[in-house]
């Protein structure tokens, strides 16, 4: 398990399963001389559902060293980064829209007249490669790389 002591001694340790990860701040005490106490501070009701929850997900990864499925964080948006990363790797490339449409929509684009037979298509590429170029500009600032 990683471990970072930083200039005011705060123990910061990187809990993982491999895939997903969680970090602990150790504020008082030590982890590295053996145990120690841990607390976790609710403060505001807005923030005790997230908070809860995390302390949860800590306590099964430290108890059985893994997360169980079904408290695996969701990403409900992962779909549509992959696409807008999709498009960004087909726009650094110097890919048409219409190839992109092609490669992402496959048989649903309309062999001709693509632009009226395939509309919504269409605009779906546009929106795509807006959001993608949008990143590109500032590509780690965006939901990509968070």
């Amino acid at each position: 398990m990683p471990v970072e002591v930083d200039a005011a001694h705060v123990e910061h340790w990187l809990l993982s399963d491999g895939h997903w990860a969680v970090r602990l701040d150790l504020h008082d005490g030590t982890l590295l001389g053996g145990p120690t106490l841990v607390e976790h501070r609710v403060t505001g009701l807005a923030s005790a559902i997230p908070n809860l929850e995390a302390l949860r997900q800590f306590v099964l990864l430290a108890r059985k060293g893994r997360l169980p499925a079904s408290l695996l964080p969701r990403e409900r948006r992962a779909a549509q980064w992959i696409l807008e990363l999709r498009v960004g790797d087909a726009l650094l490339e110097g890919a048409p829209q219409q190839a992109i449409a092609r490669a992402l929509f496959r048989h649903a684009i309309a062999p001709e007249r693509w632009r009226i037979e395939s509309a919504s298509y269409r605009l779906r590429v546009q929106r795509l490669v807006r959001a993608a170029r949008r990143y590109l500009a500032a590509p780690l600032s965006g939901p990509w790389f968070d």
